[in-house]
């Protein structure tokens, strides 16, 4: 692994996050002085959850390398992520400025700057799925070669591609504050379920992986906080939220346990729980967002 290549595209991916928040908030107006302080809190909080992610999950190796490790491998994603946002709130409370409003101005910085991390992930050997045996499907950029020559699929170079569809499919005309942010964030977690099945290095206890987990749980906090004034929109996200963890769960396990059926069977299953989930919080989120605005 080229740590330091590595590192390079860590710093790039920061680099492109202050740069478009930069740009995004010199467009809407607002105090530069708000940039600074998102930076500065949205890296301490980064840094924090993303290591004590990893600490608390990642077994005897990483708490043994000390809560401030730089080894890549004890960082998480959805810590940093989630870091970022706490960092963004927290400057937006500091400031006396509205949470969702500079939670949409932060969106697209934070998509951008994930893309760029996971197309760093080139450098690494974490961010690999399965091997690849066929010789037909043996090329960039559907899989990478190891040390060994041995071919896997690369895993991060679609999670940057889906970061940059999120990106170019965000709501460019919001009707309330919160849309871009909450649709955004609703379309990540549901892809990073299943891009999770496909790494073969994540943290997980048994088959269950904790990144999944996380996304689930982080998503039904979405949906209780916003659409908890709307008992039926409530009452039906929940439910179909449910069903496609409980769908994303047991394809886990088949995956683990049932080798009789197929793994693409299996992935089509969950990716259409996923895509279907995604479309009924969006349906009932954007109202909701909209009459809170009101």
């Amino acid at each position: 692994m080229s740590e330091q290549a590595y590192l390079i595209g860590l710093l790039l991916a920061a680099l492109v996050f202050v740069c478009v928040l930069f740009l995004r908030i010199s467009r809407a107006g607002e105090n530069r002085f708000f940039l600074i302080s998102a930076c500065a809190l949205s890296a301490v909080f980064a840094f924090c959850l993303s290591r004590g992610n990893v600490y608390l999950f990642g077994g005897f190796m990483t708490r043994r390398r000390g809560f401030f490790s730089l080894n890549p491998y004890d960082y998480s994603a959805i810590g940093t992520l989630l870091g970022v946002f706490l960092g963004i709130l927290a400057a937006a409370w500091l400031h006396g400025r509205k949470c969702l409003r500079m939670l949409d101005l932060s969106t697209p910085a934070v998509l951008a700057a994930l893309a760029v991390a996971r197309f760093a992930e080139f450098m690494t050997d974490f961010g690999w799925g399965a091997l690849i045996f066929d010789p037909r499907f043996q090329f960039f950029p559907l899989c990478v070669t190891d040390m060994y020559k041995q071919y896997h699929l690369a895993v991060f170079l679609f999670e940057g591609l889906a970061a940059l569809a999120i990106l170019f499919m965000m709501p460019r005309k919001p009707t309330a504050d919160g849309v871009p942010f909450v649709v955004s964030a609703a379309r990540f977690m549901l892809s990073q379920i299943f891009f999770e099945s496909l790494r073969a290095e994540t943290l997980r206890v048994g088959f269950v992986r904790i990144h999944q987990v996380e996304c689930a749980v982080l998503l039904f906090v979405m949906v209780i906080c916003i659409l908890f004034r709307d008992r039926r929109s409530l009452a039906v996200s929940a439910g179909v939220l449910l069903g496609t963890i409980g769908i994303a769960g047991l394809s886990e396990y088949a995956l683990d346990k049932i080798t009789i059926i197929p793994a693409p069977v299996v992935y089509l299953l969950m990716c259409t729980a996923l895509i279907v989930c995604g479309h009924v919080l969006r349906k009932h989120f954007v109202p909701a967002l909209e009459r809170a605005g009101q």
